[in-house]
């Protein structure tokens, strides 16, 4: 997948144009972006806010347990995996005229991951990286910030 996404950002960058995505929060939300998105990206604010193991909502300033983002980046890796799967299977029940019929939609949609601030030190970063590429994030992105 993250080959796809530097070919994606390649050619965006080719042709002067841009990938617009959104947060997704839910394999529903992944499922209706496929059709028009060519990325998905996976917010550690709506992570901190919707998605924590303690339910409690937070700041976007890595005041959730580290491991809240990448589980959610699985959870959707593993939707987009079962709606590539249910398609695969149901065009190979179908003849090569319904085949071309029916438009075949890209739910393997690259995954940027919102790696915040890294959660500590070098050791700790190189941790949650781990983590996205195991649990199916293309990209991440570490914020320089000051809270």
């Amino acid at each position: 997948m993250a080959k796809k996404l530097w070919r994606t950002l390649k050619s965006h960058q080719a042709n002067g144009t841009a990938s617009r995505t959104f947060g997704a929060l839910d394999p529903v939300q992944v499922t209706m972006m496929a059709k028009h998105l060519d990325t998905v990206y996976v917010s550690g604010w709506q992570c901190s806010s919707t998605h924590t193991s303690t339910n409690e909502p937070g700041p976007d300033l890595a005041d959730y347990p580290y491991d809240t983002v990448p589980n959610k980046v699985e959870h959707l890796f593993f939707a987009q995996q079962y709606h590539d799967r249910k398609q695969r299977e149901a065009r190979m029940s179908m003849s090569r005229e319904e085949r071309a019929r029916t438009p075949y939609i890209d739910y393997l949609k690259p995954i940027i991951a919102d790696g915040d601030t890294g959660f500590g030190a070098s050791t700790a970063t190189v941790k949650l990286c781990k983590l996205f590429v195991e649990r199916g994030a293309a990209g991440v992105h570490i914020e320089d910030q000051s809270s």
